[in-house]
């Protein structure tokens, strides 16, 4: 009851005017809209990711989060293009942005096999020199962004993408070249097997504690909904565990598709991660009204029902989010931020993705900014209740 008091006090007190007109852009009727931070202020920072060209375009709907996620500026291709010759001139802008504006900042990511430049494994290094190269790697970031950053992603995308239950039982389940398609994808494991993940944990913390910098260490991934990927983490996890790894949370990229989204299995993953004294944070939400195929589906406008629907999912992944916030029992983890993959519809990296010329409308603002039944369902702590 407290929490909706408060609610309903910021609901009155901090609020931006918009028009509720989240099909046509045409003005029909004069509405208070809350900023999401604010409706969130008892829970958890509310983030977007985007990139520094975006900042502009959206200055109207960034008040609504206090965290930001560099879609691309923060990866070691961007940072780290030649050994040892780091570039910041990317990611700095962004992060001075979001010092300005009281915004906190997600790293994101330090170790992704997609975006290591070629000197990485161009000339089949040795474990001892791949590990060496990201040890380097992380310190040299790290320490150019020092407390700026108060999560870094440490690796993302480590496991398989579909891993059999064979493959989880014997253990053959981290992502490995034969998956990628990338002529630097996957090589990681196949030199280094989970050192790598474990080394870059290891570095990070060590890079923390001697400077006393204030971050979380994280791994992110996708698919953690799936019972066998699910199974593979929580194996991971606890390795990491026997191993001294110094995780901290996980991040669940969440990007989730109308009709194949199980509330249950989602609420199953939070609570085996939160249970084992980790945090969660939603890293990369967004809820594509299309199935994840090229089915040749193409709405000209998103349909009525279907927008329930989303609205609906997003309501009931935020209350899951919420329960999970404030644990009763202190060895538990719990929930400690959700960040959206964008900030409106009308540019998302579902536009044409898989189906060229295909627009998509996964996110909580329409084209024209306004506020989507996506939205109301989003911040309604009443009936998507904890």
């Amino acid at each position: 009851m407290k929490k909706n008091l408060n609610f309903l006090m910021m609901f009155g007190l901090c609020l931006l005017t918009a028009c509720s007109t989240p099909n046509n852009g045409s003005s029909s009727s004069e509405v208070t809209v809350p900023l999401l931070k604010d409706v969130y202020a008892n829970y958890f920072p509310i983030g977007a990711a985007l990139t520094e060209n975006k900042i502009s375009l959206y200055e109207d709907l960034l008040p609504n989060f206090n965290s930001i996620t560099q879609e691309y500026e923060a990866k070691w291709s961007i940072t780290e293009p030649l050994e040892g010759q780091f570039d910041f001139s990317s990611s700095d802008p962004m992060v001075e942005y979001a010092k300005e504006n009281g915004k906190g900042v997600r790293g994101h990511t330090l170790v992704w096999y997609k975006s290591l430049p070629r000197y990485v494994l161009s000339d089949n290094p040795s474990k001892e020199k791949l590990i060496s190269r990201i040890e380097n790697h992380v310190e040299g970031v790290i320490n150019h962004f020092k407390d700026d950053v108060y999560v870094w992603d440490v690796v993302n995308e480590a496991l398989r993408d579909y891993p059999s239950l064979a493959q989880v039982e014997s253990g053959d389940f981290y992502r490995t070249g034969d998956e990628t398609n990338d002529a630097t994808g996957g090589d990681l494991f196949a030199i280094c097997g989970i050192d790598y993940i474990e080394s870059a944990f290891k570095e990070a913390y060590r890079v923390r504690q001697e400077n006393n910098y204030n971050f979380k260490l994280f791994y992110n991934d996708y698919g953690l909904n799936y019972p066998n990927k699910r199974e593979a983490l929580l194996k991971m996890l606890d390795q990491f565990a026997l191993d001294g790894t110094p995780i901290e949370g996980v991040g669940l990229q969440a990007h989730y598709y109308l009709g194949s989204f199980n509330i249950d299995e989602f609420e199953n993953t939070i609570r085996s991660i939160v249970e084992r004294g980790l945090d969660v944070q939603i890293t990369e939400l967004d809820v594509s009204i299309y199935p994840y195929s090229t089915y040749p589906i193409t709405y000209d406008e998103i349909p009525e029902s279907l927008s329930k629907i989303q609205a609906s999912m997003y309501g009931q992944i935020m209350g899951i989010a919420r329960k999970y916030s404030h644990p009763e029992n202190d060895a538990y983890g719990k929930v400690t931020g959700v960040t959206m993959w964008g900030v409106a519809d009308d540019i998302t990296w579902l536009d044409n993705n898989p189906v060229s010329g295909r627009k998509n409308w996964p996110l909580l603002f329409d084209e024209f900014h306004e506020p989507k039944q996506a939205f109301w369902s989003f911040i309604d702590l009443d009936k998507y209740g904890e």
